[in-house]
């Protein structure tokens, strides 16, 4: 579930990024960004969620995931 939640996240900050700054649809990444989703949605499935699921696990995921995207924003901001 972590994995496939790095995946989306990342996906959806590609997809922004495709979307609002080079304002161009790539039809083979649009279809990657559907199946991250996918994916995603499969990680869900309870038996999965009961056996990983931990509230530290969580919140440390998600801490890890805003200071990525941050980091990732960050250097691309500069890089402008």
């Amino acid at each position: 579930m972590l994995i496939t939640g790095w995946m989306l996240v990342f996906s959806l900050y590609m997809a922004a990024v495709s979307f609002l700054q080079i304002e161009a649809i790539c039809p083979m990444c649009t279809s990657l960004y559907f199946v991250n989703v996918g994916l995603f949605a499969i990680s869900l499935s309870p038996r999965m969620v009961r056996a990983c699921v931990r509230f530290s696990r969580i919140l440390y995921s998600l801490l890890a995931y805003v200071v990525v995207i941050i980091g990732i924003a960050f250097n691309q901001s500069n890089d402008a």
